[in-house]
């Protein structure tokens, strides 16, 4: 690692633009997901990568894992963009939002077969209400981060 602990990830600190940010909620809105660009920034993305390899221990069954304390677990939560847009994504009534890291399989899952959005992209809850089809906010939300180029 860069200094023994120290993540290498940087975040892009410039906030969304508020245009983009109404934009973005739309979308989530409509199709439950929404592509968040350009969170990190570029050139500390690959020494991250190469970090998260190098700690990445295997269990007996092989699947890979990052030891609980490693601070690399939660470096990419820390994003401010990604933060900036939660709050328009959660409920903003009836409860505060409680965020929480169900797992980090998203930092080191074996590479796959390309998905596509006809083929891989689904709600896990149905977004779009009850009885008239209104709007109902999320109880959670996910995120997948992906720390190599895809199209």
């Amino acid at each position: 690692m860069s200094n023994g602990t120290e993540p290498a990830l940087r975040c892009v600190e410039d906030p969304y633009h508020i245009n983009d940010v109404e934009n973005m909620l739309l979308r989530f809105r409509e199709q439950g997901y929404v592509v968040l660009r350009n969170v990190f920034e570029r050139e500390s993305v690959d020494a991250f990568r190469e970090q998260v390899e190098a700690a990445v221990k295997r269990t007996e069954s092989g699947r890979p894992v990052l030891p609980a304390d490693s601070p690399l677990n939660i470096a990419p939560t820390r994003a401010s963009r990604i933060r900036q847009l939660l709050p328009g994504a959660l409920s903003p009534a009836t409860m505060k939002p409680h965020p929480s890291l169900f797992e980090i399989a998203w930092l080191i899952s074996e590479p796959g077969p390309p998905i596509s959005a006809d083929k891989g992209w689904h709600k896990d809850r149905d977004h779009e209400g009850m009885p008239g089809r209104e709007y109902h906010y999320p109880r959670d939300v996910h995120l997948g981060m992906y720390f190599t180029d895809m199209t």
